[in-house]
């Protein structure tokens, strides 16, 4: 969700400005792809008609956000530059502060939302929110309960932020072709355990471990085009981005038709693992080709726009359009005509006051003096530790919640 195009560049870890390459080309249309699935979940939560495929997405964040992040592990890789520490720092200066003053600004609605959910509610939701915990406290309410309960996907990232590059390195010791096989293969595992769902709830949607397959297959995407002329020119062919974007709209409308206990089944079974597989080969698409058939789409102004505040719109647009929402069920049918309007422009708002900001300090961050390199690096390692701290111990709470449940 919050990565920019390619146009951040890889963190660098030396200090001398000189040997800072440039940032790598910057994609236009990914940002038009984050429109796509910022205005699908935001549809979704403000009940437009026949949107409830809008969860997809979801994954076409993920998608861009595997590949985006492994191209800027990959190049510092490549130049033997990598600084862990600050990878992490600087992951956490670009999405934490957007994040907290979402936290604050929306506690006031915490009171307007429906009765069900309360003040203390919302400061035990903001804690996990900002442990980057929400996506096992999710699975475990069975959803969204709260004006903070689409920060789960937000958990889903950080995690991956924080074992990705682990992992990575440790995949490009050998072979390109292993860790390409390594990596479909993680994928696909992940993607069977979401379609065995230990309950007839949406449990396994929200599980952190259960919704890696986007994000793997968008990094076994980069690792595939990088280098690889064949590959490159085969993606870049007009038909493959017109399959791809063809197989999103096929999970959109697959989902979108389905109603009840089938809506589960065709979501984790058929609409997920459609629209990943395929949000991950667009990506690829547009990263191998010139120029795309989409792209006078994905680039136009609006599209570009709205892409490039998705992230400030997927956190803002929540706690807005759920109390106008609420309406609908007093008799105001059409309070989704303002509920999706309102929560787009939380998120411009969000977006001036706190997103912006966080880019420019996310950037001063690529390169400091050789006196603050080692806390910037504990800075960095501290959080992750931290994270992965905090996950472990929510995803063994839900483990044995599960474990509890099935056996009685």
């Amino acid at each position: 969700m919050p990565e920019r195009a390619l146009a951040q560049g890889a963190p660098n870890a030396a200090p001398d400005a000189a040997a800072d390459p440039p940032p790598p080309r910057r994609i236009t249309a990914l940002d038009g792809m984050r429109a796509v699935g910022v205005l699908l979940v935001v549809a979704f939560h403000s009940r437009v008609p026949a949107s409830s495929a809008g969860r997809l997405g979801v994954d076409v964040f993920f998608a861009i956000s595997g590949f985006v992040i492994t191209q800027v592990l990959t190049n510092d890789l490549d130049r033997g530059a990598l600084d862990l520490g600050r990878f992490w720092l600087r992951r956490f200066v670009r999405l934490f502060p957007p994040l907290l003053a979402l936290v604050v600004l929306a506690a006031p609605l915490a009171t307007r939302l429906p009765p069900t959910y309360t003040l203390r509610g919302y400061v035990s939701s903001a804690i996990e929110a900002l442990t980057y915990t929400k996506d096992y406290t999710s699975a475990n309410a069975h959803g969204i309960s709260d004006g903070l309960g689409h920060t789960w996907s937000l958990a889903v990232e950080e995690q991956f932020y924080i074992l990705w590059p682990l992992l990575l390195m440790l995949l490009l010791r050998r072979r390109l072709a292993i860790a390409l096989t390594a990596l479909v293969g993680l994928a696909t595992a992940s993607a069977v355990a979401l379609a065995t769902p230990h309950d007839k709830h949406l449990s396994t949607y929200f599980e952190g471990h259960d919704r890696l397959t986007a994000l793997l297959l968008g990094g076994a995407m980069f690792l595939l085009l990088h280098g690889r002329a064949g590959a490159r020119q085969v993606l870049a062919r007009p038909a493959v981005g017109l399959v791809a974007a063809a197989g999103i709209v096929l999970g959109v409308v697959s989902a979108s038709t389905s109603t009840g206990q089938t809506y589960v089944h065709v979501l984790l079974r058929f609409a997920i693992p459609m629209t990943d597989v395929s949000s991950a080969v667009l990506v690829g698409h547009l990263a191998a080709a010139g120029s795309s058939p989409l792209a006078p789409f994905l680039d136009s102004r609006v599209m570009q726009w709205v892409g490039k505040r998705s992230y400030s719109i997927y956190l803002a647009h929540l706690p807005v359009v759920t109390p106008i929402v609420y309406a609908a069920h007093l008799g105001l049918g059409w309070a989704w005509l303002v509920a999706a309007p309102a929560g787009i422009a939380a998120g411009a708002f969000l977006y001036a006051i706190a997103e912006a900001p966080a880019l420019r300090w996310s950037g001063r961050l690529r390169v400091t003096a050789p006196a603050r390199d080692r806390w910037v690096h504990i800075a960095g390692v501290a959080i992750a530790v931290a994270v992965a701290a905090a996950t472990a111990w929510s995803a063994a709470q839900h483990s044995i919640g599960v474990f509890i449940t099935d056996r009685w």
